[in-house]
């Protein structure tokens, strides 16, 4: 690997963490709006009647899990606009070491339980979807 190469890698892995440190100033907006945004209760009140869980995990998917996706996507697309690659890992990464210390913190003062990992869950996995997408495509294109 060349001088030039290594320059242009660094030049993008670094884009790539400000990206991940922009991203998570910005999904903290989003969750809080997210959490925020009321539903009504005529729309949810038969899925409680069937499971609380499935009912506020539902919300939280569309409210939190959505808007998340579709902001990663964004952002590595400016990304990888502006320097050319864009680590989609290293965009990530500021934002799972949030959710890694709110875990962490739930597990040392008792709240974590099964519908609390489940409400969390929810709410995240379109955002993991995204990202394996994201990553697994990058790498596709790569080879070819």
């Amino acid at each position: 690997m060349d001088n030039k190469a290594k320059r242009i890698r660094f030049l993008s892995m670094l884009a790539s963490i400000l990206a991940g440190i922009f991203f998570l100033y910005v999904s903290v907006s989003v969750i809080s709006y997210g959490s925020a945004f009321s539903m009504s209760s005529s729309l949810l009140h038969p899925l409680i009647k069937f499971s609380e869980t499935l009912a506020f995990s539902l919300a939280g998917f569309l409210t939190i899990g959505v808007p998340l996706s579709v902001l990663f996507g964004l952002v590595t697309w400016l990304v990888k606009r502006a320097v050319g690659v864009c680590y989609s890992y290293l965009v990530v990464l500021p934002l799972v070491l949030l959710i890694l210390l709110g875990f962490l913190r739930a597990s040392t003062s008792g709240e974590l339980d099964l519908k609390y990992l489940v409400l969390m869950t929810m709410q995240y996995l379109p955002l993991m979807l995204v990202v394996i997408l994201l990553s697994t495509r990058t790498k596709l294109n790569a080879r070819a």
